[in-house]
């Protein structure tokens, strides 16, 4: 039998090379297309800032934008209150080429190859529009600097007001001062926010002072004095005292303010200007840095109580104080013991502290005008305790020889009140202020008692 067709074998090799080719023709197709989807360039039609960057590499568009952007500065007026600054564009903005040429090469690499193949194909033919804007970004670490220095130019802190007196002694309120400072957290979101703009008026706050010239109003006159002596040939006590009274002089406490003596006097150090002199320790005076202090809490207590203010904390010797009257004294000790006491009137109160002669002064100035009641303190003495006297053996002292180591001194149990007289110098009112027990010292004797000859006292 006679076949008209092509032999099976020969149909079976023409196939063969026919999906030869196909293959090949398809790799060739998705060959061409893997590396025209993935070359190295910015695909075409792609614009940054509305010009064609297509071809490029990512190194070769940064280049071209550095380039074009080098010589675009400008400058920027910031106005402050009434002063301007000039600055360079350059100084705290940077335009951000690594974001923009990111964008550019990205653009048609992300998603499936069907996705990315149109996006490339429409953005060629110019049926998808792909422009990237080159933005500035700011610099915060500069821009910041900037604005340390501004603020250091602009900036004036506010002072309160404050008191002098006349010749005639006279009291006159020396106005307040408003202070100025720059919002650096908003005017860096100025400039951050608007870096397309050559003029910038950055914002200040206006600073009120603590204390304004219509609190210091009501003060016109002495509302309570008080004063104590000294010996002023001690040297080094009376220049405690003058060192104590210049941080004291001139304090002004605000209605519900509290006043602390340990505060406002600070350490009691050779670097804060004080003296070794005398001090109670242990019922014995011995010299320290900042001796002769608690005089000043003494005055200042009989000063604040007359003012008929609130004493919120206070302690008293270890015993009596020459002085004062038994009861009626205060002591500090470094931060354990303090003393305070509270503004409990409507008006703000000017402490005014100074020595004159031999003493030491404190007058508390306020509203006098409702002054109208004078204040003293009383002592009721209800039990007196006599001391001892205790001999310690010492045999590094000469035979026969004794010394006083610690003096004595009575103990006390007291009540103090607080007596008000009306104008007419008539008591309206008696109050208990406080109860104080001041336990006696004993007084120390060392001696050598081989054949007692002789005393020698050391104070």
């Amino acid at each position: 039998m006679i076949s008209n067709g092509v032999p099976g074998k020969s149909r079976r090799k023409l196939k063969s090379i026919f999906l030869l080719i196909l293959l090949a023709i398809i790799t060739f197709i998705c060959t061409y297309v893997f590396l025209y989807i993935n070359r190295p360039v910015i695909y075409k039609g792609v614009k940054v800032n509305g010009v064609e960057v297509g071809g490029m590499t990512p190194v070769e568009l940064q280049n071209f934008l550095r380039k074009t952007y080098a010589g675009e500065d400008k400058d920027i007026t910031i106005d402050v209150m009434d002063k301007q600054y000039v600055i360079a564009f350059s100084d705290i903005y940077r335009y951000d080429f690594k974001n923009a040429v990111g964008r550019a090469y990205t653009f048609g690499r992300e998603g499936n190859v069907i996705l990315r193949l149109k996006d490339i194909a429409d953005v060629g033919s110019g049926r998808q529009f792909v422009n990237i804007e080159v933005k500035p970004t700011m610099d915060e670490k500069r821009a910041a600097g900037l604005l340390e220095k501004i603020a250091a130019d602009v900036d004036k802190p506010a002072v309160n007001a404050g008191i002098v007196f006349g010749s005639n002694g006279a009291i006159k309120v020396i106005p307040h001062q408003v202070g100025y400072k720059l919002d650096t957290d908003s005017a860096l979101n100025v400039l951050k926010s608007s870096p397309d703009d050559v003029n910038a008026v950055l914002p200040v706050e206006e600073v009120e002072p603590k204390i304004t010239s219509r609190m210091l109003a009501p003060i016109k006159g002495i509302v309570s004095q008080y004063s104590t002596a000294f010996n002023s040939a001690d040297a080094n006590r009376t220049l405690n005292l003058k060192t104590a009274a210049n941080a004291i002089n001139g304090y002004i406490l605000m209605p519900g303010e509290v006043f602390s003596l340990n505060k406002v006097l600070g350490p009691r150090v050779k670097e804060n200007g004080y003296f070794e002199a005398p001090v109670i320790v242990n019922g014995k005076m011995v010299p320290d840095y900042g001796g002769g202090v608690c005089q000043i809490a003494t005055t200042v207590f009989n000063a604040a109580v007359r003012a008929n203010l609130d004493i919120t904390e206070r302690y008293h010797h270890s015993f009596p104080v020459s002085y004062v009257p038994v009861g009626q004294d205060a002591t500090i000790s470094g931060d354990v013991l303090d003393f305070k006491f509270k503004n409990t009137s409507e008006n703000p109160i000017y402490i005014r502290a100074y020595i004159k002669g031999n003493k030491f002064h404190v007058d508390i100035y306020g509203d006098s005008s409702v002054n109208n009641c004078t204040i003293r303190l009383s002592t009721e003495v209800l039990n007196v305790v006599e001391p001892v006297t205790e001999y310690e053996e010492d045999k590094t002292l000469q035979p026969g020889t004794q010394i006083v180591e610690r003096a004595s001194h009575k103990g006390y149990k007291v009540n103090v009140y607080k007596l008000i007289y009306n104008k007419e110098n008539k008591l309206i009112k008696k109050e208990l202020l406080h109860k104080d027990t001041y336990k006696p010292v004993n007084q120390i004797i060392k001696r050598n008692s081989n054949m007692v000859t002789s005393v020698k006292t050391t104070e």
